[in-house]
C-alpha cells in the first residue's frame, strides 16, 4: 500500500472510530440488545444453555461477548463497545476488499462508504452479532478473492476457510457466503491446482464443511424438493437450533 493511500485509509478509519465511539452512550439499551445483556450477565455453561432457547443464531457472538464483559461490564458502553471495534476494523476491511477486488481507488471509495454508512454506525452501536458478522464475511470475501487469484495457493484457502467457518458460527446468513446453487459448499477455484489430500486444502475444506453442518442442515428430502428460482438459486436452510422457539422475555436487570 502506497504512502498517501495508507494515510487515507487510516484517516477514514479514524474518522470512522470518531462517528461510533463518540456517540455510544446516548441512548439506553433496546429491546434485542437486552437478551444480550441477559445472556452474558450469567455463567458461560448457564448462557450456553439458554442461548437456544432464546436465540435464532450460533453462539460465538454471545461467547466473545461474555468474554469481552468481564473486562468492560455489562453497561451499555462497555458491552456495546465490542461491536463499535468491529465495525470500525471493517472500514479497512472495506479498502481491503475494493482495492483487492478492483483497485486501490475504489478500495478508499467503498471505505469511506462505510465510514459514514448510517446503518453501519448503528449496527456498530448494537450490543448485537451484526458488526462480527460483517467483519468475519468481509474476511471470507477477501481471502475468497485471494485465493482464487492463486496469490497464495492453499493458504487462502485455509483462511478463507476459517473466516467463512467462524461467519457461520455468527450468524446462518453467513452460510450465504458458503454454499451455491444445490447447497453444497462452494470452494475457490484455486484449489483446483492441489492435490485433495494436501494438509492445507483438506483442512480448510473440512472447517468449513463442518460448520455449514453444525450451523444449519441443508435437508436431501428439501433439496430434492427444491425448485430453481428465477435467479438459479433457491437453496432451503434450516436454520440453528432455537430458530422458532418463542423467546423467553430476560429478567429485569
Amino acid at each position: 500500500m502506497r504512502t498517501p493511500t495508507r494515510q487515507a485509509v487510516i484517516g477514514l478509519t479514524v474518522l470512522g472510530a470518531l462517528v461510533r465511539f463518540g456517540t455510544l452512550d446516548l441512548q439506553s439499551f433496546e429491546y434485542d440488545e437486552t437478551f444480550t445483556v441477559f445472556l452474558v450477565r450469567m455463567d458461560l455453561g448457564g448462557m450456553l444453555s439458554t442461548i437456544p432457547d432464546t436465540e435464532a443464531t450460533p453462539p460465538l457472538y454471545y461467547v466473545l461477548a461474555w468474554l469481552w464483559s468481564q473486562a468492560f461490564g455489562t453497561g451499555e458502553v462497555g458491552l456495546r463497545s465490542l461491536s463499535t471495534l468491529l465495525g470500525t476494523a471493517l472500514v479497512p476491511l472495506a479498502y481491503a476488499a475494493g482495492a483487492t477486488l478492483v483497485s486501490r481507488r475504489v478500495g478508499l471509495v467503498v471505505a469511506a462508504l462505510v465510514t459514514v454508512n448510517p446503518y453501519l454506525i448503528w449496527m456498530a452501536q448494537e450490543a448485537r452479532s451484526y458488526s462480527l458478522m460483517l467483519v468475519l464475511s468481509t474476511l471470507s470475501f477477501i481471502f475468497f478473492l485471494r485465493a482464487a487469484d492463486g496469490r497464495d495457493g492453499a493458504r487462502d484457502v485455509l483462511w478463507w476457510a476459517v473466516a467463512a467457518g467462524l461467519g457461520a458460527k455468527v450468524s446462518t446468513v453467513n452460510v450465504m457466503t458458503l454454499t451455491r446453487d444445490g447447497g453444497q459448499p462452494q470452494v475457490p477455484a484455486a484449489t483446483a491446482g492441489f492435490h485433495p489430500g494436501r494438509p492445507l486444502v483438506k483442512a480448510s475444506y473440512t472447517l468449513e464443511r463442518f460448520s455449514v453442518d453444525e450451523s444449519v442442515s441443508v435437508t436431501p428430502a428439501a433439496l430434492r424438493a427444491r425448485r430453481p428460482s428465477a435467479a438459479g438459486v433457491d437453496v432451503l436452510l434450516v436454520p440453528f437450533r432455537g430458530a422458532g422457539t418463542p423467546r423467553r422475555t430476560p429478567a429485569a436487570p
